[in-house]
């Protein structure tokens, strides 16, 4: 839209952006299309272009996560058993 306003300053810019914001509808069914295009692009770059490579990467990614759980949860219940055994002194 043109608008065709000869007055310039604070009045002609708040009727330029009440007007803009009246005309402004959320399309949601083109948001959600963004949304999924930009997470679809994410998944790519980091699991791989093609869906074979993203099966594979991912259930990689998903081993070295229950791994990495297991080392943490064997080195807390070691901590917790060693400190069980020594006694403090003034506890």
């Amino acid at each position: 839209k043109i608008y065709t306003d000869v007055k310039v300053g604070k009045d002609t810019m708040k009727k330029n952006k009440t007007i803009r914001n009246n005309d402004f509808k959320a399309d949601m069914q083109t948001i959600k299309q963004r949304d999924t295009e930009n997470l679809q692009k994410t998944f790519r770059k980091f699991f791989g272009p093609k869906p074979d490579e993203m099966k594979v990467n991912s259930s990689k990614l998903k081993k070295q996560v229950y791994f990495f759980g297991f080392v943490v949860s064997v080195i807390m219940l070691g901590i917790l058993v060693l400190t069980q055994k020594i006694k403090f002194v003034g506890f």
